[in-house]
């Protein structure tokens, strides 16, 4: 007969765990000076605490431990590329305009330039005043032949004037005629009255400018062309001083 393994009733109690130790106030153990050495819970000496590292040691932090896929790699890195200027690109350009009229410059027709070869021949400045015109010897010509026109045409008498009458003052202009060149003509001096001191309706009732119309002239132009008559121009000089005025102006 073979002997059965001993076996434990299913009611059986579980066995009882231990009795926690007693509770200890450790707040009033925490206000006791604890003398070094001992320890505050069982009064007993507690066990040596581990040995100190040096203060240098304890501030030098710990290294960490690097895996092999982590370990930094010692080949060297491609340069970087240096920094370069940005490129400026030049404009695109302007888009030939969508009109269809062609002008000159379409045409590639360029008007010349005047070139005026002013120091070869010397030109007297224009005078701002009487006294410097005086000074120069061609404008003292133009007033000498000015003046001997005003004097051949009897433009004037020399008369004591009224006391309450209106008296235009003049003054000399001075001008530059030039060819069709650009070249110096001749210099002019005109001696002038001042009109804008009249008084309308006083010194004068009208006043006009006998001169002709360009409507006129090209209708002589036509006459002549289509009969092939020959055109000669003339200047006329002083040739306001061929009219007749009829009233009387005091001038000085």
């Amino acid at each position: 007969m073979v002997p059965t393994p001993y076996t434990v009733p299913a009611t059986v109690a579980p066995a009882v765990p231990p009795a926690a130790p007693p509770a200890t106030d450790r707040s009033s153990a925490a206000r006791q000076p604890v003398a070094p050495g001992f320890s505050v819970a069982a009064d007993e000496p507690a066990a040596p605490s581990p040995a100190l590292a040096s203060p240098s040691a304890a501030r030098q932090p710990a290294a960490p431990r690097l895996s092999a896929a982590a370990a930094p790699s010692t080949a060297a890195s491609p340069p970087e590329p240096a920094a370069t200027a940005p490129v400026r690109r030049p404009r695109a350009p302007p888009p030939p305009p969508s009109h269809t009229m062609v002008t000159r410059a379409k045409s590639g027709v360029v008007q010349p330039k005047k070139i005026f070869d002013l120091h070869v021949e010397g030109l007297s400045p224009i005078p701002k005043t009487y006294r410097g015109a005086l000074q120069d010897p061609n404008w003292c010509s133009a007033m000498t032949d000015e003046y001997g026109a005003l004097l051949s045409n009897n433009t004037w008498e020399l008369v004591d004037p009224p006391r309450n009458a209106n008296i235009v003052t003049g003054k000399w202009i001075y001008r530059h005629k030039l060819k069709s060149d650009g070249s110096l003509d001749r210099y002019k001096a005109r001696w002038v009255l001042r009109g804008f001191t009249q008084r309308e309706g006083i010194d004068f009732d009208e006043t006009f400018s006998p001169v002709v119309k360009p409507a006129t002239i090209r209708t002589m132009l036509s006459i002549a062309l289509s009969s092939n008559w020959p055109i000669h121009q003339l200047d006329v000089k002083n040739a306001f001083l061929n009219g007749t005025l009829v009233e009387t102006v005091y001038a000085r």
